[in-house]
């Protein structure tokens, strides 16, 4: 905001398909080639979905503008409703489009504390990204819509405290009736609730109960909610100046908060670019004892509920010994006298990165747009940005953790930022007189705050060389319990060096397999985050050892020649996202996919093939319903189907000359997945053709 007149211009921002990686290629017979491979685990949940509880806190002074920007890779319908104000509208969705909703006036918590019948619902016959837009003149913010099913029960709050046009604030929505809301508040509430004195607010489907901080610059961060049913919580600030209010002007920011369960211990940043003397970050603790470390530097241990506040200038490494939330906030545009204001932008967990990215700017209104992109060394020189390599020149290394960071000037518009499969982060923003805008790409909000060990078996084989060889990693929490959906990258070093990743499966197991092409030993690493497990493979002229993993489940490559997977595990509990733990049996079925053919039109010539599409029919074996297919190209999902049998059209004319990679994949919340992948070879200037 500044107080000398208006900012030009309406944001719209939104961001397009972001998905997590649902699992590693299998290896099959004639792709044998490709040097590694892993059993397919299940999918980790992301910012896609079909049914989302969103709210507004208060802008301001209120009355903002309000509009849903509602995206997808699939042609599909739904509607938004807001039962409180007896609001519906249908809406559909185009692949590669954006679908605006303007939402009634009244949608917006008024300021103070209490309930309103606000709450705004989202549902869609197939998945779909939703992007909330909050504008009033001088002072507009855009959150990430984060869908039923990643919501929890526990969330601790970060919020703002400092702002000359208002007071920090949270608010929360119940996705069913009858859901009553533990408060604990840090500071006094404007509802005259006292600091540490629990109280609690029951909701209906349809409510949201907004919570103010009863006195200016006091900080509402730390306040905990607990609930039996899911909520989704949304936290900020009216109009926040940052670092603190002796720099102009102030904005509104707000962001919806992941629960606790999604939170992790190792971070990388990089700065937001045309900013001078760093930008501000925000640090928040669970539990006691955590002891947070910037660049290897322990900058401070703080207990549950407290935080620790800093400005940070470069590439930075962010680290803690117990889960942490972290936020990077844009200052305002007197703090450097640079084009900008503040924003509040969720930093993920490197865990929770993905596989590839579609994202837009704002319509109107940011004439400076920008990419921040963290990526490990071997993607360095494959990361692309509309099918451009970002030169490599431009990445510089985060530390020494293997990763390394760049910024990219982006024009107005939707993006597609591809890698070669790895997971990597995108950040993005942009800059106006007096305002900004910032969010990540996406994220796959695994749980990997619970993982506390990680196992790899089987810890030591011999291997005949040219066969292959299969190692699990096994993820359990503090009780023992096994972790679900969350990412394992293995690496490999020795004498057949390589990485992947995996996401393991319903029974937190992770397969990787690889085929052991030279003699002698190699060292495997599985982590998630700092966690991690070791196991080795010696490869010689015998065999020998112990089998090769398995406990994955999923469809196994053929290998030529390959040791004989184990077994899949038997039934194990599964932790129920509250306290409790609930035996839960995991179905011992397996969704099998069959690609029936790849019809190529057109006439060979060289391998390859001319035509604009490849069509491919698939099916599914194994399970009747309760299941998802995916087609993805090049890490991107181009396709989804709850059928048995589907057709899909792959745009090949479309794509660079060189290789790309299909891959199908189908798998069920209870039953652990199979994939399917090809190699689509395309002609310089002419045609595609399959191998796989």
């Amino acid at each position: 905001m500044t107080p000398s007149g208006p900012v030009q211009g309406r944001p719209r921002r939104f961001a397009g398909r972001a998905r997590a990686p649902r699992g590693l290629l299998a290896l099959c017979a004639a792709v044998a080639a490709l040097a590694a491979t892993a059993a397919p685990a299940v999918a980790a949940p992301d910012n896609f979905g079909t049914d989302f509880h969103l709210g507004f806190i208060t802008n301001f002074q209120g009355n903002a503008e309000k509009t849903l920007f509602i995206t997808g890779d699939t042609a599909t319908n739904g509607t938004v409703t807001v039962d409180g104000l007896a609001f519906s509208q249908n809406f559909t969705v185009t692949p590669g489009t954006v679908t605006s909703v303007v939402l009634p006036a009244a949608a917006e918590m008024p300021t103070g504390e209490g309930t309103a019948a606000v709450a705004v619902h989202v549902t869609a016959a197939d998945e779909v990204a939703v992007y909330g837009l909050s504008r009033i003149q001088f002072s507009t913010d855009a959150f990430l819509g984060l869908p039923t099913d990643v919501m929890d029960g526990t969330y601790t709050v970060t919020a703002w405290p400092t702002g000359l046009g208002g007071v920090g604030e949270f608010g929360f929505v119940a996705t069913a009736d009858n859901t009553t809301v533990t408060i604990t508040p840090t500071v006094l509430t404007a509802g005259g609730h006292a600091a540490g004195t629990p109280y609690d607010v029951t909701l209906d489907a349809g409510e949201m109960y907004q919570v103010q901080a009863g006195v200016a610059n006091e900080d509402l961060s730390g306040t905990t909610l607990q609930s039996a049913k899911h909520i989704a919580v949304f936290a900020g600030h009216q109009c926040a100046n940052i670092p603190n209010n002796g720099f102009t002007a102030c904005d509104h920011v707000v962001e919806q908060l992941s629960p606790n369960q999604a939170w992790g211990t190792s971070f990388l940043t990089v700065p937001l670019k045309t900013r001078l003397n760093g930008d501000t970050f925000k640090f928040l603790a669970a539990e006691d004892g955590t002891t947070v470390s910037v660049n290897g530097t322990p900058v401070g241990t703080i207990n549950a509920g407290e935080s620790i506040q800093q400005i940070i200038a470069g590439n930075s490494t962010i680290t803690s010994n117990k889960p942490i939330y972290v936020a990077q906030f844009s200052n305002s545009s007197s703090f450097d006298g640079v084009t900008s204001d503040p924003f509040m932008m969720m930093v993920p967990p490197f865990e929770q990165y993905q596989t590839g990215y579609t994202i837009s700017t704002p319509a109107t209104g940011f004439p400076n747009n920008f990419l921040n992109i963290v990526a490990p060394d071997a993607e360095i020189g494959s990361i692309k940005v509309d099918g451009t390599v970002v030169p490599a020149a431009d990445f510089t290394p985060i530390g020494t953790t293997g990763f390394q960071g760049a910024q990219v000037d982006i024009a107005i518009g939707s993006h597609t930022v591809t890698g070669t499969g790895s997971p990597f982060g995108v950040f993005v923003y942009g800059f106006a007189s007096f305002d900004s805008y910032g969010y990540a790409g996406g994220l796959s909000l695994a749980p990997v705050a619970r993982v506390v060990a990680v196992t790899l078996s089987p810890p030591a084989e011999t291997l005949p060389v040219d066969s292959q060889g299969c190692v699990t990693a096994t993820v359990t929490d503090q009780n023992g319990a096994r972790v679900g959906g969350v990412r394992v990258d293995f690496t490999v070093t020795g004498v057949n060096p390589q990485t992947s990743s995996v996401t393991a499966n319903a029974t937190g197991q992770a397969v990787m397999c690889y085929q052991g092409k030279n003699k002698g030993v190699d060292s495997i690493t599985g982590a998630v985050g700092l966690v991690t497990g070791s196991a080795t493979k010696t490869w010689g002229e015998g065999g020998g050892g112990g089998g090769g993993g398995g406990g994955g489940g999923g469809t196994t490559p053929a290998p030529t020649p390959a040791p004989t997977p184990a077994p899949a595990p038997e039934p194990v509990p599964v932790t129920a996202p509250s306290t409790t733990t609930t035996p839960t049996t995991v179905p011992s079925t397996t969704p099998r996919i069959r690609v029936l053919s790849a019809r190529l039109s057109g006439t060979p010539s060289r391998g390859c093939v001319s035509a604009s599409t490849v069509t491919v029919r698939a099916s599914v074996r194994g399970m009747r319903s309760g299941f998802r297919v995916r087609v993805r190209l090049d890490g991107k999902v181009i396709a989804r189907s709850t059928k048995r049998s589907f057709t899909v059209s792959v745009p090949v004319a479309k794509l660079d000359a060189g290789r790309h990679r299909l891959v199908v994949t189908a798998g069920g919340r209870n039953a652990r997945t199979s994939t399917r992948s090809y190699v689509l070879r395309k002609c310089s200037a002419v045609s595609p053709t399959f191998t796989g």
